[in-house]
């Protein structure tokens, strides 16, 4: 089959709507009834298999937001309304009293923080890539 395309002046190429949503240029005068019938077949497919991968995205697209709202939720959770930061340097010095450093009950926050972030994080991806 000889596609004419737009810009060519030999042919009055016009748009053809497969399934409503892809359009092709097909030449009247040179396309075959069968040639037609295949790239409508073809582009059936295609439409098929897009919508396929459209349903996919939007569900790993759904779990990922999920995640986020689970993570903003958690930042949230803390207001200093609620909770106002407290003197460091007296919790410092309550702790040194007591064999303690404020630099070790801070890294097991972050560690406690980071980890609960982390296993959020990895079952929302692990989900998203189908694992």
């Amino acid at each position: 089959m000889s596609r004419c395309g737009p810009g060519d002046t030999r042919c009055r190429s016009i748009p053809i709507l497969v399934a409503g949503e892809i359009g092709v240029d097909i030449c009247p005068r040179h396309a075959s009834v069968d040639a037609l019938e295949r790239e409508r077949d073809e582009s059936l497919q295609h439409i098929g298999m897009l919508r396929k991968q459209r349903t996919i995205l939007h569900a790993q697209n759904a779990d990922l937001v999920e995640a986020l709202e689970k993570l903003e939720s958690w930042a949230n959770a803390y207001p200093l309304d609620i909770f106002p930061e407290p003197d460091f340097k007296e919790i410092a010095k309550v702790l040194k009293a007591a064999g303690h450093s404020i630099d070790t009950v801070s890294a097991s926050n972050m560690r406690h923080v980071i980890n609960q972030t982390k296993e959020i994080v990895s079952a929302a991806l692990a989900k998203a890539k189908g694992k």
